[in-house]
């Protein structure tokens, strides 16, 4: 089982990204995890996609990147994977059906952040 839940980041400075994130969003994405866990064994897959940060991924990358890892940790066995657009490049939804198929079938990876585009 595998489901792709999209959690928006408003544009903005990183730590006002990060800050609305863990207020807003995270919350949705326990709670979603949480449905998850019960429903399902350990073969559930959850892909968080992050909007796309006004300025460069890599100034976003340290905090998303220790927010996946947290939720990979908190709610294992399931596996908790992240995908971001890069800076605006746009990934279409085929890129994201096609890299979390990917995923789903690479059971040992989780708690990590991948970029498209």
């Amino acid at each position: 089982m595998q489901e792709v839940l999209r959690v928006s980041v408003p544009a903005g400075g990183e730590l006002q990204a990060a800050s609305a994130f863990y207020d807003t969003e995270l919350p949705r994405v326990r709670a979603h995890l949480t449905r998850l866990r019960e429903q399902s064994a350990a073969a559930a897959l959850l892909v968080c996609f992050i909007d796309p940060a006004q300025e460069r991924v890599s100034a976003q990358h340290g905090w998303r990147l220790a927010a996946i890892q947290q939720l990979a940790r908190d709610y294992a066995p399931l596996r908790v994977n992240g995908l971001q657009e890069n800076g605006g490049a746009g990934a279409n939804d085929a890129a994201v059906d096609e890299t979390a198929e990917w995923l789903q079938g690479a059971s040992g990876i989780t708690g990590q952040l991948f970029t498209l585009g």
